[in-house]
């Protein structure tokens, strides 16, 4: 507050937790952001994961996620070997020509290493280390077009960072934290020995945990000339108990995010999805060509309209639950008021959401 109490004599310092609270260092901070987690009690659903994309070229991009998952817990060491829960790298390539190619890489507990403290991951050969708030990327796996191996390092943008937050209830729990909203990324990334090296592309580092029982989600991140936004919201297990997506108020929120941090967070709860294209490779499978949604709070108001580009579509089934997931390119335009300022700002970004399956 600015107040501090007059000293007498002697003499007021900080302790090392004031001070990493105050002004945290770059390693500091990312840990504290970026740690993972334990279920409060084991369970199969649980889930934890550091996303990552890239945008190595204006028509190619890589999803890259580093995930532990099963019936994790405190008590048990984090290599004890269970076959309960284990790790997986999984990367999709959006290649130049439009097709997408997969790889993946399993281990089983033992072979995982965690931090609850920090953002260090190991799975197997595989791994994300945080050092003065830089993410050194590495790993390999395997797919159709043969091996990939990444070597990456990712570097957030000053103050580009959303804070952890976590929803709870009797059914379920998600948390999520966005430590690089704008970032960029700089190595290279080899399929079947043929190499492609990049300097500070375009990226994005988000970090989800949860349990994810016939959970789904809305969320888009996009960086415009001046502005970052991230939107999201889950739905909980119940959402099959409503009609039709239309029919379910969630309480999602959009933050736009400057060069100073997070400017304004707002409310919305509902995305209207508009038009029909068909994914490639997918049958009948369909996308949407755009969509738009409009935020507020108090006297604060954002309209987020986007046009799909791009659009890759998996099928997630599991007893009782069958949605296609689908992962959107697309360009947007931000307009509106915050603060009592005129906001107007576009660019591009990528969008998830989940459909009924055709």
């Amino acid at each position: 507050m600015g107040s501090g109490l007059p000293l007498l004599s002697g003499t007021w310092e900080d302790s090392p937790a004031d001070s990493g609270y105050l002004t945290p260092s770059a390693q500091q901070l990312y840990d504290e952001l970026d740690r993972f987690h334990f279920p409060l009690v084991p369970d199969s659903t649980w889930g934890e994961w550091h996303y990552f994309n890239l945008v190595t070229a204006r028509d190619e991009w890589w999803y890259i996620t580093y995930l532990i998952g099963g019936e994790l817990s405190r008590e048990e060491p984090a290599r004890s070997g269970s076959q309960r829960w284990g790790g997986q790298l999984l990367v999709t390539h959006r290649r130049p020509d439009g097709t997408y190619e997969r790889f993946e890489i399993r281990e089983p507990s033992r072979g995982v290493t965690l931090d609850t403290l920090g953002a260090d991951l190991h799975i197997g050969q595989s791994s994300v280390r945080q050092r003065n708030g830089v993410y050194r990327l590495e790993g390999s796996a395997l797919g159709g077009a043969g091996a990939v191996r990444i070597d990456v390092t990712l570097k957030p943008g000053t103050n580009r960072y959303f804070p952890p937050v976590e929803l709870r209830d009797d059914d379920f729990l998600s948390g999520y934290v966005v430590p690089g909203l704008v970032a960029t990324a700089s190595g290279s990334i080899c399929v079947a020995g043929r190499c492609r090296s990049f300097h500070e592309a375009p990226a994005y580092h988000d970090h989800n945990w949860g349990t994810w029982r016939k959970v789904t989600w809305e969320w888009g991140a996009g960086q415009g000339s001046r502005l970052a936004l991230i939107y999201g919201g889950v739905y909980g297990p119940d959402r099959d108990a409503a009609p039709d997506r239309g029919g379910i108020r969630s309480p999602f929120f959009l933050a736009l995010v400057d060069s100073l941090g997070v400017r304004q967070v707002l409310r919305f709860d509902r995305v209207k999805y508009q038009g029909r294209r068909t994914l490639r490779g997918r049958g009948g499978a369909t996308a949407p060509h755009r969509f738009d949604l409009i935020a507020t709070r108090e006297q604060d108001t954002l309209r987020l309209a986007v046009a799909v580009t791009d659009a890759l579509g998996t099928d997630m089934k599991t007893r009782g639950f069958h949605r296609t997931f689908l992962q959107m390119r697309g360009r947007f335009t931000i307009t509106g008021r915050v603060l009592g300022q005129a906001v107007s700002d576009s660019g591009a970004g990528f969008f998830e959401t989940y459909a009924a399956p055709q």
